[in-house]
């Protein structure tokens, strides 16, 4: 079964008269799944590793804080392209660091 078409007819009051006439169709697609951080481990000394499910070929920041109640989210250097349906970014700026707060942004 065809999607319907949806026409589009402007006219305007003229001498001549103009118009004009374009069909086309509008499909809507589900809405996407959200992401979420699904691990974060910790490697080698002064390392994290942050996993979280993604969308293949979308692009993801990830970002962190100090405290929760910190106004300010601060970027991990690059950004990390999905090639499948997770995708990890360590984090290797750990050094001395008591405690992170880590989340997952994706970029248009």
């Amino acid at each position: 079964m065809l999607p319907p078409l949806i026409a589009v007819r402007v006219e305007d009051n003229g001498v001549p008269a103009l118009s004009d006439e374009k069909a086309f169709t509008v499909i809507v697609n589900p809405a996407p799944t959200p992401f979420q951080v699904t691990g974060i481990n910790i490697g080698p000394p002064g390392e994290a590793v942050i996993t979280w499910n993604a969308v293949t070929g979308k692009t993801y920041r990830v970002q962190y804080k100090a405290k929760l109640d910190d106004s300010n989210w601060f970027d991990l250097n690059g950004v990390t392209t999905a090639t499948g349906p997770s995708s990890v970014k360590v984090d290797s700026t750990l050094n001395g660091v008591q405690q992170r707060f880590y989340h997952v942004v994706q970029l248009p």
